[in-house]
């Protein structure tokens, strides 16, 4: 069944227009804080036994569950509109032609983070050399805002801070639960605008076989404001623009042209691109009075337009397959099933991270902000007290030369009165491409009417990539595909003249080379950074058994359990970020991961301007914690009684 699907896949289908059929209907569903549900849908012939229509929209509106204390706005509202029109015509009685759009817009506020913070040591600690202090940054950020800005002396400016520390749900009233202290200085939102259009074409051979063409165009557009921190200060806000479209063509053939064999074989196409804008402001990514830097040879991307940081991505992404399937009916018993799918992808990434790119670049797609960016230095004579709510220094030119020569990515600042204005060329680029075959096989027996049992072996496939949220040329990538084995084992079976069903089967699941997104401590934009990368193998096994059944007319049973137990090996990454001081010496594993075992080689990490920022030390994170998703038991039992109401 396709791209990246060892263990089968889920398909959500759109009705379909009906010939010669007008129908409609429509639901209204309102409720507290403003939610407003709208739906329709109606179906409508145009000509007879020929064409036909259907259109089904939705307009969802909420509120949101949350109050902003600093401004008394409701927060976390959706405001959303998603239509879909669609047209079937049927020429004759071999072809069907289905034309499915889709139009959506989103304009919410965009997701909210929750105001509880870690508080580990006392928020004093900040104040005092060499104390613990191993605060949030939102509460050791605040008590230094409350000192330095608001001029509250070291006592009350702790104090004040610790009021945001963390404490358990159940000591909150629910008025204290439900609300944020959050400066939207820039304001909050999410704009996102999706159309798309399928076509759907079958053209019948009769006793030979079926035609289909499955043909995609989408696009996507966004635009999300967001304060990310919700301290009462201005730490981390950002705007993220994003442009991205795709199109897909599968042509397959599928036959029945004997009563043993059937199958079906095609050929599958994919191409896609997206540029991302990422704008990041507050006073993680600019020059201020309370983190600094003072330094004035301190050279710096942060542009005084914007008192923000920039970063750019982008994307481009092709893939072609020829797949095939057939089962061979051996006896009337019997199946047996095999297939193959040939994979072949190409991806090519131009990418510089937040705070080596230029904020005040237009947003044309094609990440030209990563090329000639301005080069600045803090000027801590100047502060300049209104572009937010903590005063930031003022910025100069960065007067000198670019030491690489103008090498793409390879910029080195050097500060001189005798040059001129130093711009960089960020740029980073990679490309790779990928090809692997997927094989699959499998066999079924049919015990009786009532009965079967299968068995199916499937190998899965999934493509490297390249890190769009990457902050240093160490992280870029490519990071390597994603192969997965799948085993399975199951019986399906109704019993008591079809008043009872039990289905059970068994799993066996290995992943190697898993790819795993996960977020660790980064020198620059912001301290941290999301790196995609090969954490190690995954192997999931488990039971599952499902029974439901109807003991009397209209009352119906249903129950299931599944186990599932799920190990991680050689989990083998740097999760503390870089360490050490040394660019010629590695250090042993960071303060957080000294317990674990070194499991590879140290990575020597440089920034854009070829500066050293620390050595990235693997260890096996393999028995840290269990895998996302995974539950150990799940178990679900329910009931239906159904009634008629008179007539």
């Amino acid at each position: 069944f396709g791209r990246n699907t060892a263990a089968g896949a889920v398909q959500v289908l759109h009705n379909k227009p009906v010939m010669n059929e007008f129908d409609f209907g429509a639901s209204i569903q309102a409720g507290d804080y403003g939610r407003q549900d709208l739906k329709g849908v109606i179906n409508f012939p145009i000509i007879e036994d020929k064409l036909a229509g259907r259109i089904a929209a939705k307009k969802t509106q909420h509120d949101g569950y949350w109050e902003n204390d600093w401004n008394g706005k409701d927060r976390g509202a959706t405001d959303r509109w998603t239509v879909l029109p669609s047209l079937r015509w049927e020429p004759n009685d071999q072809l069907d032609i289905t034309l499915r759009g889709e139009w959506g817009k989103t304009e919410d506020d965009t997701y909210l983070t929750s105001s509880h913070h870690y508080c580990r040591d006392d928020p004093f600690n900040v104040f005092i050399p060499g104390a613990p202090n191993d605060n949030d940054l939102v509460i050791t950020t605040q008590s230094l805002y409350n000192l330095i800005v608001l001029g509250q002396d070291p006592v009350s400016a702790a104090a004040n801070s610790a009021q945001n520390c963390g404490v358990p749900i159940e000591d909150e009233s629910r008025s204290e639960e439900y609300s944020v202290i959050n400066t939207e200085d820039r304001g909050q939102g999410a704009d996102v605008d999706v159309w798309g259009i399928t076509a759907e074409v079958n053209y019948e051979i009769p006793d030979i076989g079926m035609f289909t063409y499955i043909g995609n165009y989408r696009d996507v557009d966004e635009d999300i404001i967001f304060t990310i921190d919700v301290a009462p200060h201005d730490l981390f806000a950002g705007r993220r623009e994003q442009e991205h479209d795709q199109q897909s063509h599968e042509l397959r053939f599928a036959s029945s042209f004997s009563d043993t064999v059937d199958f079906v074989a095609g050929a599958y196409y994919f191409d896609q691109e997206y540029t991302m804008l990422q704008q990041s402001y507050g006073i993680l990514f600019t020059p201020n009075i309370i983190l600094g830097p003072f330094d004035p040879t301190t050279i710096t991307f942060s542009n005084p337009a914007t008192y923000g940081q920039a970063g750019w991505s982008n994307q481009k992404n092709t893939a072609w397959a020829l797949f095939t399937q057939g089962n061979w009916h051996v006896t009337d018993k019997l199946t047996l099933t095999a297939g193959g799918r040939y994979t072949d992808e190409d991806k090519d990434f131009t990418h510089c991270g937040v705070g080596a790119g230029d904020p005040t670049a237009s947003f044309s797609g094609k990440a030209q902000g990563c090329n000639n960016v301005p080069a600045f230095v803090p000027d801590p004579t100047v502060i300049i007290p209104d572009v937010s709510l903590t005063p930031v220094l003022g910025l100069n030119p960065a007067i000198g030369f670019d030491d690489s020569g103008g090498v793409e990515g390879g910029c080195r600042p050097r500060l001189d009165p005798t040059g001129a204005p130093i711009t960089c060329n960020n740029r980073l680029k990679g490309s790779e491409s990928w090809t692997d075959f997927t094989p699959m096989a499998g066999l079924s027996y049919q015990v009786n009417d009532d009965i079967m049992t299968y068995f199916t072996w499937t190998k899965g496939f999934k493509s490297g990539g390249f890190n769009g949220r990457a902050t240093t040329p160490t992280t870029i990538g490519p990071y390597d595909p994603e192969k997965a084995t799948n085993y399975e084992i199951g019986i399906k079976s109704d019993w008591w003249d079809n008043r009872l069903r039990v289905n059970m089967n068994a799993f066996y699941t290995k992943t190697e080379d898993f790819q795993q997104a996960f977020i660790r401590p980064s020198e620059g934009a912001g301290g941290q950074e999301t790196v995609q990368s090969n954490l190690g193998e995954v192997i999931t096994k488990g039971v599952e058994l499902e029974v439901s059944a109807v003991p009397i007319e209209n009352l119906n049973l249903w129950g299931s359990v599944g186990y599932l137990d799920l190990n991680q090996e050689d989990f083998c990454t740097d999760g503390d970020g870089f360490s050490g001081d040394d660019p010629n010496n590695p250090p042993p594993p960071g303060p957080y991961s000294g317990a674990l075992e070194v499991c590879g080689p140290a990575e020597r990490v440089t920034s854009t301007t070829g500066d050293f920022l620390g050595w990235l030390v693997p260890t096996d994170n393999s028995d840290l914690l269990p895998g996302a998703r995974a539950p150990e038991w799940q178990i679900s039992a329910g009931a239906a009684y159904r009634f008629n109401l008179n007539n």
